[in-house]
């Protein structure tokens, strides 16, 4: 998105959101004044989405997804005035104040805003299985003056009932950390999210612990997904030009990785404490747009352990190079991207991760290169006004993620820092999207996931092209379903969810097998968006 000097900044009420926050906007006339929001799915921001369709210029270098809450934008409303539920609802969005459950201590150029999260949902299949998640949290956001924001949150999730995939693993929802399992009964889970930011000129510095967003893709996200629990970072981002954007981050993960020589025994409780090995992030980015609609990024990423590397704290630093005077003991990655998008059309996109590259046999039988790619468009208004199509496909081969120490994998957490279905896999995905009114949404979607499974470790690390794409026992999944989401009051939503799925496994104990099972989920939810 393009960066806005300090003149436009004053001229708009600098009420910000950090990641959970509410985007603020002001009409006037035919035009409207906006501000986006860093999480992606939170309403507001998904308005946003639809409406850079029609105007590029809204959403220029967007690769890292980290919408900047200092950036604001004006827009026209022209094409919308054959679209009256579309145009209803960014009325409804950005007209509006801060929610009447919300608590707000405000000046002319400082505020602080609490608000409540709340959530109940309820999940069951046609066998009578059946589970429920309870959620409830705080999360307060504000600014100090025109170069400080801030933000803060914290959620209690529990979930109850017989659960038989706790960590969630083949489904695109958000992992976390397990504080209280009571086995069949179910578990608990915390997650506290911060953020801070400062801005100088075309400069902005963020101290944060959130989930990441990078690359394109619709049901995953190849680079840097929300599939791992939350991390502390430092991010900086610089608009070098109005088409040229660079983002530097560094991250501490958590490996999981037990530390034997750090690990003890207390004298006094008897208690055996866990040290786990120090794992690191650091990735920068550069984005370029030479026109509005058309948006191209290329940017590297290492993992590493045990030892920090101060080489790593350089944001224009090659890190492959670093990497090979550290006598090649880390994790080294590229990555690409670029969308093109057709002004009140639709969108055309893709995202490459290339975990490891050999140029030398890139063409060879021996091709050691471990990628994973993602291919996917968007129609909105296809047949009608509000009747949005989207297809994607995302390939995974086989090792990409890993690494020859645990330490280094691309991981945090158990999770994997990249797409959610891990190495070996691919998933096909078609959807249409469809409102009637401003307050009630369906989506209409198939997906189909084929995984395959590890190969034994020589291969991996002498014989990479020796494990074809698939090779071997096979997990294979077929879903259809449909999803409906009513807004009954700002921010609070009623949300149901119906699926038939498909399912086998050709390893035996690893997931069950199906077919025509049918999973219901219904529940409400105020200020969590998921």
């Amino acid at each position: 998105m393009r960066s806005l000097g300090y003149g436009t900044m004053k001229r708009v009420l600098l009420f910000s959101v950090i990641v959970l926050g509410a985007a603020r906007a002001q009409v006037n006339g035919h035009s409207i004044s906006v501000r986006f929001n860093a999480d992606l799915l939170h309403p507001d921001n998904q308005a946003l989405e639809r409406l850079a369709i029609l105007h590029p210029s809204l959403r220029v270098n967007d690769f890292t997804r980290a919408y900047s809450p200092f950036d604001t934008a004006r827009v026209g409303l022209e094409n919308l005035r054959f679209n009256p539920v579309f145009a209803d609802d960014l009325h409804f969005r950005f007209m509006q104040g801060i929610s009447a459950l919300s608590l707000s201590i405000a000046d002319e150029s400082n505020s602080v805003v609490v608000e409540p999260i709340l959530a109940y949902k309820i999940f069951a299949d046609d066998e009578g299985q059946r589970f429920s998640r309870r959620t409830n949290g705080l999360k307060l956001f504000g600014n100090l003056g025109d170069h400080v924001v801030f933000f803060a949150s914290a959620v209690d999730n529990l979930e109850r009932g017989k659960i038989l995939d706790k960590k969630k693993e083949m489904e695109a929802t958000n992992g976390f950390v397990i504080s209280n399992d009571q086995g069949d009964k179910g578990f608990d889970f915390d997650e506290a999210q911060a953020q801070l930011g400062f801005r100088w000129g075309r400069t902005e510095v963020f101290l944060e612990k959130v989930r990441n967003r990078w690359g394109y893709g619709e049901t995953g996200n190849v680079v840097l997904s929300e599939k791992a629990p939350s991390y502390p970072q430092a991010r900086l981002a610089v608009n070098l030009t109005k088409s040229l954007k660079f983002t530097y981050l560094l991250a501490s993960l958590y490996s999981d990785v037990v530390d034997s020589l750090e690990s003890y025994r207390d004298e006094q409780s008897d208690s055996y404490r866990k040290v786990y090995r120090s794992k690191y992030y650091a990735s920068h980015v550069l984005e370029y747009a030479p026109t509005s609609s058309l948006n191209i990024t290329l940017g590297e990423s290492m993992v590493f352990s045990d030892r920090f590397q101060p080489v790593y704290l350089l944001p224009l630093a090659f890190f492959r190079s670093a990497e090979h005077q550290n006598r090649d003991t880390d994790n080294a990655q590229l990555f690409a991207g670029i969308r093109y998008c057709f002004p009140t059309v639709g969108t055309l996109y893709g995202t490459l991760f290339i975990d490891d590259l050999n140029l030398e046999k890139i063409f060879s039988e021996q091709n050691l290169n471990i990628v994973a790619w993602t291919l996917g468009g968007k129609v909105i208004d296809a047949l009608w006004n509000n009747f949005d199509c989207t297809l994607e496909y995302t390939r995974l081969n086989p090792w990409v993620y890993t690494h020859k120490f645990e330490a280094t994998t691309y991981t945090s957490s158990g999770y994997t820092l990249g797409h959610w279905l891990g190495q070996n896999a691919d998933i096909l995905y078609a959807s249409i999207q469809y409102r009637w009114i401003r307050s009630l949404s369906l989506n209409l979607y198939a997906q189909k996931i084929r995984k395959g499974i590890l190969g034994p470790p020589e291969v991996h690390y002498g014989q990479t092209w020796a494990q074809k794409f698939l090779e071997g026992p096979l997990f294979e999944q077929t879903q259809f379903g449909l999803k409906g989401r009513c807004e009954v009051y700002r921010y609070l939503f009623l949300n149901w969810h119906f699926s038939i799925w498909d399912q086998t496994d050709e390893v035996p104990s690893r997931y069950s097998s199906f077919s025509n099972k049918i999973f219901i989920d219904v529940g409400f939810s105020y200020n969590l968006f998921e």
